[in-house]
């Protein structure tokens, strides 16, 4: 009886001890799981967070390279208004000089003061006649260098217009759209509270209920009807 009683409790344990070692292997293998999935998230989470700075960094770059771009072109097409308004004014200098000339001229050529009658009214007459000459053609130029200069000038604007709008839909224009953020694998569930856990506590409940006729035969022994 004794020896039967310990081989089944031999039995019995080497039975416990396998269900206990798989088990544990399982366990084991879902634990190896989860950490690599876990792993895989976090060089996820790791290259959005790396992109996501990168494309900030470009955009800022960007940004600022834009800068820079718009106040050179309106530097530059102010920097053409003024040399045009410089050249205009300088004609405006040589008109009036031009026009003090001819009224010079009109005097030195001027008799009227030692001729008398008809002479001194066709001298007088002729020097008039060629200064108001002088002077349109002075004033025509002057007049269209004025017109040429604010064309000029609205083509410098406009050109400096275009130039800014390439450069401010080229650069700098829309602001980064963040990624969606990696999502978390789901984790395989521990085996303790699971099915396996289950089954392993039933199998070891099962094998104590089979050694208890054995171990107690007192208690288990049937009664003689």
């Amino acid at each position: 009886m004794c020896n039967a009683t310990a081989l089944a409790v031999t039995q019995a344990g080497v039975g416990a001890a396998g269900s206990i070692a798989t088990h544990q292997a399982e366990k084991s293998k879902v634990a190896q799981a989860n950490r690599a999935k876990l792993l895989n998230y976090n060089r996820e989470v790791d290259n959005w967070k790396f992109n996501e700075m990168v494309n900030a960094n470009i955009f800022s770059n960007e940004a600022l390279e834009n800068d820079r771009i718009q106040d050179n072109l309106y530097t530059d097409m102010l920097d053409t208004w003024m040399d045009l308004d410089f050249e205009h004014s300088k004609l405006e200098g040589e008109t009036s000089q031009g026009i003090e000339e001819a009224i010079r001229k009109m005097y030195q050529n001027d008799y009227a003061g030692t001729q008398t009658g008809r002479t001194a009214s066709r001298i007088a007459g002729q020097s008039a006649k060629a200064l108001g000459f002088a002077k349109v053609g002075l004033l025509r130029e002057l007049m269209f260098s004025k017109k040429e200069t604010q064309l000029q000038r609205d083509q410098a604007l406009k050109k400096q217009e275009q130039e800014s709008i390439k450069w401010w839909t080229e650069l700098g224009r829309f602001t980064p759209i963040p990624e969606r953020a990696p999502s978390k694998a789901a984790m395989e569930a521990g085996l303790d509270r699971g099915p396996s856990g289950w089954a392993l506590g039933a199998n070891l409940l099962n094998t104590g209920l089979g050694l208890a006729p054995d171990l107690f035969p007192v208690t288990f022994k049937k009664k003689d009807r």
